[in-house]
């Protein structure tokens, strides 16, 4: 054999060791890609979670402040509560419409719902006067009561999802 022989079969050699090396290093990119997505994945999940354990007691509290107004006739409490329960509530939707989890689709219509609700009683108190503030939240005070109800087993739930 000549030695253009030998460089040859040796160019070939190292060809092969580069290809199989290339191989490997994309293999190890591919696990590392596939690692990063399942973490950024977990940590929005767990950043959902933890929105969601802030965002839940505060429907409770907005439902005490519609409770006060009602109970004090007091028009512009009622109309900043009705506001940020309508807010909130669509807020708590969406998280749990972006959820993994299809068994909150009653609560997150329930939620909407009660948002429109509470938007269209904040206008009637706005728009006239001789409208009563118990009259004018009567029905979004029942299903605010209700929506809370449910999202404080909602609380208990994601509260073991985070221990």
């Amino acid at each position: 054999m000549a030695v253009s022989d030998w460089i040859g079969i040796a160019g070939l050699l190292v060809s092969i060791v580069g290809f199989w090396l290339a191989i490997v290093q994309l293999r190890r990119t591919a696990k590392a890609t596939k690692a990063t997505a399942d973490n950024i994945k977990q940590t929005l999940h767990r950043m959902n979670i933890n929105h969601m354990l802030v965002l839940l007691p505060q429907l409770r509290l907005i439902e005490n402040d519609l409770d006060q107004a009602a109970e004090d006739e007091d028009r512009r409490l009622a109309q900043r509560t009705l506001i940020s329960y309508a807010h909130t509530a669509s807020q708590v939707a969406s998280l749990l419409q972006g959820s993994e989890t299809t068994s909150d689709v009653e609560l997150i219509q329930k939620l909407r719902s009660s948002a429109r609700k509470a938007s269209q009683a904040k206008a009637q108190l706005v728009s006239s006067s001789r409208v009563s503030v118990k009259a004018a939240i009567k029905d979004v005070l029942g299903e605010v009561g209700d929506v809370t109800g449910t999202c404080a087993g909602l609380i208990a739930q994601y509260q073991s999802k985070v221990s």
